[in-house]
């Protein structure tokens, strides 16, 4: 794997994580393949205008605060392909002043391929693992 690849693929992700947080859809959506899925527990989204209007669905529901956190990739780059499992934190607050709210853990767990030489996420499945009360 080359350092290039490995840094086009970390931003993707941190693109993804600011993208979900301050609620662009149009900018989370071009993140993925025109035909990337987004998984979410029980619930998937395909393609770019699936994953753009859940996105926008979900803003009209979100926390006043909200906040993602991903580290420890492991990334492993074959040729044109891609996969990657980053653990991730979750800290969300309806009330931010008085610490009403609830945090979060889970894995992504990332396919990525080359598009037009341009490297897009074919497949995010993020799991929650844990989520308590703050």
């Amino acid at each position: 794997m080359s350092e290039r690849d490995r840094s086009q693929l970390e931003r993707i992700h941190y693109e993804y994580i600011r993208a979900v947080d301050d609620g662009e859809p149009e900018s989370l959506a071009n993140l993925f393949a025109p035909n990337g899925t987004f998984a979410l527990g029980d619930r998937s989204f395909e393609g770019r205008e699936e994953i753009r209007e859940f996105l926008e669905s979900s803003a009209a529901n979100r926390p006043a605060a909200y906040q993602h956190l991903a580290t420890n990739p492991i990334i492993t780059v074959e040729g044109d392909e891609a996969t990657a499992r980053w653990s991730y934190v979750l800290l969300k607050a309806d009330d931010p002043d008085h610490g009403d709210g609830e945090w979060a853990m889970g894995t992504h767990d990332v396919e990525y391929g080359k598009h037009g030489g341009e490297w897009k996420m074919d497949r995010l499945t993020a799991t929650r693992t844990y989520t308590g009360d703050v």
